[in-house]
Order: structure tokens, then sequence, then C-alpha cells
């Protein structure tokens, strides 16, 4: 067993520890004036530290939206790109089950432990 192991909490929220933010050159977006400290590709957009959560939260992006990403971080277009992608797999996954997506909330979890259950 690690001597500092994460304990007592399902997640980790990797940017929560100032030592990974310095590390991975991350501004969140409450700071203010954030687009004059990243200088990035593009000069009108915080990719960089957008890209950070991205690539920290890709085991959670279902592959059809990692494969359907092309452009990369120096693309000009990738927040727009990547927020497309999330739209076009949301109508597909609301097509092929009937349910209307929705982010985590009671009922969520009811359906899920229900499943669960039969299983």
């Amino acid at each position: 067993m690690p001597e500092l192991a994460i304990q007592g909490t399902p997640w980790y929220n990797i940017l929560s520890n100032y030592d990974y933010v310095e590390k991975f050159n991350y501004l969140n977006a409450m700071i203010k004036d954030r687009v004059e400290f990243i200088k990035d590709s593009n000069k009108d957009k915080n990719i960089q530290s957008d890209f950070v959560v991205l690539l920290l939260n890709l085991s959670a992006i279902p592959d059809e939206i990692v494969q359907m990403f092309h452009g990369g971080v120096n693309s000009d277009d990738f927040q727009e790109e990547f927020l497309e992608a999330v739209k076009r797999y949301r109508k597909k996954f609301e097509r092929r089950f009937g349910i209307k997506w929705e982010y985590q909330n009671h009922n969520n979890v009811k359906r899920y432990l229900a499943f669960k259950r039969k299983r």
C-alpha cells in the first residue's frame, strides 16, 4: 500500500493539487485575464489549458468522439470541432437508446443501479 494513497473518495481532481497545476501549466477559467498568460498557437483562445483538461479526462470521453477529433491542440478550431463531435454523439445516443442525454442526477443513478441489479 502506498504511503500517500488516495482514500475515501471515488474520484480525484488532479487539478485541485497546485503541484500538478504548475507542472501542466494549467490556468483555470476563473483567472482574470488568463488570455494574457497563455501563449499558444491561437492568440484568441485558451487552448492550452482547455486541452490539459481534455487529456486528463480522455478515459471518460467515448472512443467515437476521440476518433472524430483530428485537429489536435494546434488546430484553430479545436474547441469548435470537439464541441460539435460531442453534440453529434449526444444526438446519436438519444436516438439509439430512446432516452434524453443528461448529466448525473438522482434518476440516472436509480436507473443505473436497476440495470446493475438485473445483470
